[in-house]
């Protein structure tokens, strides 16, 4: 047996499991096994157990075939589902748990029960509205962390089942009412993506609530980041510093304003460093909520000393953007101060706080002290409103004036105050010290310029040199080099080691394997790429109105080769729609993708946006459209890791205000390579975004048969 290594693999897992740790009968030798391993004996009964059993266990593997499966009609892309599961249940984890005193609360789920595909590992945390835990994904083998709706003071745990359910029956309408906020604001933290918040992955139902699934962030809060700066008797950051850490975080909180939700629990406890690469992340949205409901109903209190303005110490207080930027400005307060604001209720009459203008003299600008002390003030009204109102104060774009008034200054790019690692802290900080070091240039004045449009694309070298004439000209006369321009289909490092490329322009995928694989940093990027999905008007289809109702269908995608074919996949499993091979079908041209719908070969089709505007321009009313997929970077822009910080520098700068000048303009309309034809502007791109959106392209690109197989 010890020579099979899918027997190795579930041997492991067991070994791992916490079945069996802490149960009563342990004495002697077996009581003193550490927490998350099993006894010599204990493991020889599941080697036992495991080597009289017909089939690979179905919780273990995902990859097994229909005739090792449970349910033979279940969708292999969600792994493990919780009718698989033959382990204990869980009023016996409870049981054993709370045998062992290892029970976290009578609230939360026990250690190892499968919710599921999810593996209990950990509680996080247990606040007022729900619990959050560390589990596992044993579809993909990864950490994830999710949050649980139990408000603590509406409902109960059934001690048999793990059914949440109201305290009472006057209770009910209120705990329902709650639950299906938590769903709509589930849905909708779903589609933020920026660097700096932590991703929604999913979310569903189960045990009569509802589970929000996120991305586990590996790292530690401000609090123990900023503790052990000052135990090695480092000094706080300084402005700079500062401003390199928090802005991000704050562009980062101005697209969850843009979405209609406040975070309102923000503080130190509830912002992560990241191990990775050193960027800020905000956590626990637990407390979110959207603003349009703070007109129309009071919004829960939600309390932190120091950090909360005084209007969230009442149901009924005017809350939003600014009441998020209260909090904000407490955590650099605590950064400049050494210590938390004063509680807002006790500021309302007659303010003791000492401003941190008075603080912070001599370390810090007056004019970041004073945009400090503006989003802490008291009353809402003379707050900063939005993050466009605040931020250009706080980096200095704009100053202060009477009654938190603003005065435009001459505006000098940030990434020129901060330095070029300031700005694209998430893309370039993980590439180690090599990309600092002066002197290790490019070995030439010229350029190396690699590309790769996508698969369908890579024929067109002559149209594609042209349409990038006036872009390359850009290039040029912004960096004063030539450049050398060539397609290719990889960016494989030479025989030597040495990058092919000093700069590449890639699609998704593409970009993200050579940020991954080959340590190339994004600097700048296209417009999203995103997949929109078509059904016809009538027939089948008359019923289909949003992407959930398409459970069961015929899907048409783009071949495998592109990224619109998996992203239109992925939008499908994020939404819980069964992914079976004998349901998609794949087409190598989408124009023949928009016909087959028609001839009703299949039932809804997933295009490009411009695929899609040419779809309707052909047929109009006969179709309709019924959703769109999460935005992915399209394409992007990344440098050499060995290129040195001067020239990333001039080059960042020639991209980024390549569109403020009308030349700079028409060379960007000009440039027509797939999605990102007529891009009239180039943005920020992070690493982390191509190499999250790498990992969904594959695992999409896992789950549906090339045309060739077909054949």
């Amino acid at each position: 047996m010890s020579d099979n290594p899918e027997k190795k693999k579930v041997v492991v897992d067991l070994a791992a499991s916490p079945q069996s740790a802490g149960t009563p009968a342990e004495t002697g030798a077996n009581a003193s096994v550490a927490e998350g391993e099993v006894s010599f004996d204990e493991l020889q009964a599941q080697l036992r157990q495991f080597k009289d059993s017909p089939a690979l266990d179905p919780t273990i593997t995902v990859d097994a075939d229909d005739k090792t499966r449970k349910d033979p009609n279940a969708p292999k892309h969600r792994g493990i589902l919780e009718s698989d599961y033959e382990g204990p249940s869980y009023s016996e984890l409870k049981r054993r748990a709370q045998a062992s005193g290892n029970d976290e609360s009578r609230l939360s789920l026990p250690v190892g029960y499968m919710l599921q595909e999810y593996r209990i590992e950990k509680v996080l945390g247990i606040g007022g509205f729900g619990v959050s835990y560390l589990a596992h994904d044993t579809n993909l083998n990864s950490k994830v962390a999710i949050k649980e709706y139990l408000p603590n003071d509406l409902a109960v745990r059934d001690e048999q089942t793990a059914a949440v359910c109201a305290k009472s029956s006057n209770d009910n309408e209120e705990y329902r009412i709650g639950l299906d906020r938590f769903l709509l604001e589930s849905r909708t933290l779903a589609t933020f993506r920026h660097p700096n918040i932590v991703r929604v992955n999913r979310f569903f139902e189960a045990n009569n609530t509802a589970y929000m699934v996120m991305d586990y962030e590996f790292g530690e809060s401000l609090n123990a980041w900023m503790k052990k700066r000052l135990e090695r008797g480092d000094p706080p950051p300084d402005e700079a510093a500062l401003l390199q850490m928090i802005v991000p975080l704050i562009q980062g909180l101005d697209k969850v304003h843009e979405a209609g939700f406040l975070h309102r629990d923000i503080k130190p406890a509830n912002i992560y460093v990241r191990d990775s690469d050193g960027s800020l992340v905000l956590l626990d949205f637990g407390a979110a909520r959207q603003t349009a409901n703070s007109e129309k109903e009071g919004m829960t209190s939600i309390v932190t000393p120091g950090y909360a303005p005084f209007e969230q110490y009442h149901s009924h207080g005017r809350q939003g953007p600014w009441s998020d930027l209260y909090a904000m400005g407490g955590v650099l307060y605590w950064f400049v101060a050494g210590r938390k604001p004063i509680e807002a209720a006790a500021r309302i009459q007659s303010d003791p706080q000492e401003p941190a203008v008075a603080i912070g003299a001599g370390n810090y600008s007056e004019p970041f002290l004073k945009a400090i002390d503006w989003a802490l003030l008291p009353d809402d009204q003379k707050r900063p409103q939005s993050v466009a109102e605040f931020l250009p104060v706080l980096i200095g774009d704009n100053q202060m004036g009477p009654l938190g008034t603003t005065t435009t200054v001459k505006r000098v790019p940030l990434w020129m105050k901060l330095g070029f690692a300031a700005v694209t802290v998430v893309a370039v900080a993980a590439i180690g010290l090599n990309f600092m070091k002066p002197g290790r240039g490019m070995g030439g004045a010229t350029l190396a310029f690699g590309i790769n449009p996508g698969a369908a694309r890579m024929s067109d070298d002559a149209q594609i040199r042209a349409k990038l004439d006036g872009f390359f000209h850009e290039i040029q006369k912004g960096t004063k080099r030539a450049v050398d321009m060539k397609l290719t289909a990889d960016f494989k490092p030479t025989s030597e080691g040495k990058p092919q490329f000093d700069m590449i322009m890639a699609v998704t995928d593409k970009l993200g394997e050579a940020a991954r694989d080959h340590g190339y940093i994004p600097i700048a990027g296209f417009r999203e790429l995103r997949a929109h999905f078509y059904v016809k008007s009538s027939g089948k289809g008359e019923a289909v109105n949003k992407i959930t109702d398409v459970k069961n269908m015929k899907v048409g995608v783009f071949t495998k080769g592109s990224s619109i074919g998996p992203a239109a996949i992925n939008w499908l499993m994020l939404n819980d729609i069964a992914i079976d091979s004998s349901h998609v079908v794949e087409f190598k041209n989408q124009d023949d993708l928009a016909d087959a719908l028609m001839e009703n070969r299949v039932d809804l089709i997933g295009l490009s946006r411009a695929e899609g505007d040419k779809a309707k321009e052909k047929f109009g009313d006969r179709i309709k459209k019924i959703s769109e997929s999460d935005p992915m970077p399209g394409y992007g822009i990344a440098v050499s890791p060995t290129m040195d910080k001067d020239h990333a520098e001039q080059l960042t700068k020639v991209l980024w205000g390549m569109h403020l000048t009308p030349e700079g303009q028409a060379a960007l309309k000009g440039v027509d390579i797939g999605s990102a034809a007529n891009t009239t502007q180039l943005k920020q791109a992070s690493k982390r975004d191509y190499e999250k959106a790498l990992s969904q392209i594959e695992r999409a690109r896992a789950l549906y048969p090339s045309a060739e197989a077909k054949k």
